[in-house]
């Protein structure tokens, strides 16, 4: 039974990843990898190890994502002071102060991004209470808008496709899903609210500290990526590995603890998470339909076999997909087994992939566990190992 993942960094594996890339180490900060350096990403709160984190090619097109006083960065109703005397996630003194003037009305900072038309966007952003919080992501563009408010002391997402959740050290990570409708300039706001509304007397003192902004194109959210002058890429990462003599062709059962980001197995879209083969000839995990841990068996380009656990939502999960010719069972989280009684084995798979088919429908999460058992696995040993 080879586990896959143990010798994700050994010759087994060739990991690439065409630029550096940032995830929470152990101790709770934000690092930064290195080029083709795998990413082991932990909880910031519970120092807990969420996996490895895999991740498309996205780009951050806010620019001057650290340095809110600066242009294109625009204030109404407030002040910004620069690398205020306080930890920002990465452990750096470069967290900005957003405070609320005296006047009445809103208190916000914005910039205006040009977006391309009828595409999934996320907006996110690492903010900590100072005397304000609630906070409130109103943005515009052509033909449509899209609004969230996050309170900053439970963690909660009052209104708004999004979430928020605790990095630590009062530190809260907001993100907003939305989808573009026309292509055209769009403006983007972080907004203060006094818990009541938006639009009121400030008091010339209370705001938040803001760190990391990112706009980018794609379903949900995906690691930092920081800019200065101009929008900065990362990567997609690829993690891939031969079959060899060990694996039994004729008959096996895949396992994957994974999952994804923010939101994104909730989009449309085919995200592969875990695949063994290549081009028309693969077997695969991937979400469906904004259900996870769904599989696919594809022989010359046509699907012998499609089933899904229908396991709807974000969060982990964890899927057993035995198969044979003409015997395939799958189970997601502990769920009533679906199977297919007809359908072939792909001949000649060579390659196994993490996190993508090869560069492109990456899953934008985390891999925790992978297994390639070498045997058809009882429908009730899937529920068992999934449970």
């Amino acid at each position: 039974m080879p586990q896959l993942l143990r010798h994700l960094e050994t010759e087994m594996f060739t990991f690439t990843r065409g630029s550096t890339g940032t995830y929470f180490n152990k101790a709770g900060l934000l690092v930064t990898a290195a080029l083709d350096e795998i990413r082991r990403d932990f909880d910031p709160v519970t120092k807990a190890r969420r996996g490895y984190l895999l991740e498309p090619n996205r780009t951050n097109m806010f620019l001057r994502s650290q340095e809110f006083d600066q242009a294109p960065w625009s204030a109404s109703g407030t002040t910004v002071d620069p690398n205020v005397a306080t930890v920002a996630p990465d452990g750096t003194a470069t967290a900005d102060r957003l405070r609320e003037d005296g006047t009445t009305g809103v208190h916000q900072i914005s910039q205006n991004v040009s977006v391309n038309a009828a595409l999934d966007h996320a907006m996110s952003l690492f903010v900590k209470a100072d005397g304000r919080s609630q906070i409130e992501f109103t943005n515009t563009f052509p033909g449509g808008s899209a609004s969230l408010t996050a309170n900053l002391t439970t963690s909660t997402v009052l209104s708004g496709d999004g979430g928020c959740i605790d990095v630590g050290s009062g530190w809260r990570y907001i993100w907003q899903n939305f989808t573009s409708v026309t292509a055209g300039g769009g403006s983007f706001r972080i907004r203060l609210s006094d818990g009541a509304s938006a639009s009121y007397v400030g008091n010339n003192a209370s705001g938040v500290l803001l760190w990391g902004a990112q706009l980018e194109e794609g379903g949900g959210p995906s690691s930092y990526i920081a800019t200065g002058a101009s929008a900065a890429t990362r990567a997609a990462d690829l993690a891939e590995a031969a079959l060899g003599d060990w694996f039994n062709m004729a008959e096996f059962t895949l396992f994957l603890e994974a999952d994804y980001n923010g939101g994104s197995a909730l989009k449309p879209g085919n995200r592969i998470a875990f695949q063994i083969g290549s081009g028309t000839d693969r077997i695969f995990f991937n979400n469906s339909g904004g259900a996870r841990g769904a599989a696919v068996v594809r022989v010359s380009g046509v699907d012998q076999v499609s089933l899904s656990g229908a396991v709807a939502g974000q969060g982990l999960f964890r899927a057993a997909f035995a198969c044979k010719e003409n015997d395939f069972a799958l189970s997601v989280n502990g769920g009533a087994v679906v199977t297919d009684t007809v359908g072939q084995i792909p001949a000649g798979m060579t390659l196994l992939r993490l996190g993508t088919q090869g560069g492109t429908l990456a899953m934008n999460g985390h891999v925790r566990r992978a297994f390639i058992y070498p045997t058809r696995k009882s429908n009730a040993d899937l529920i068992a190992m999934t449970a």
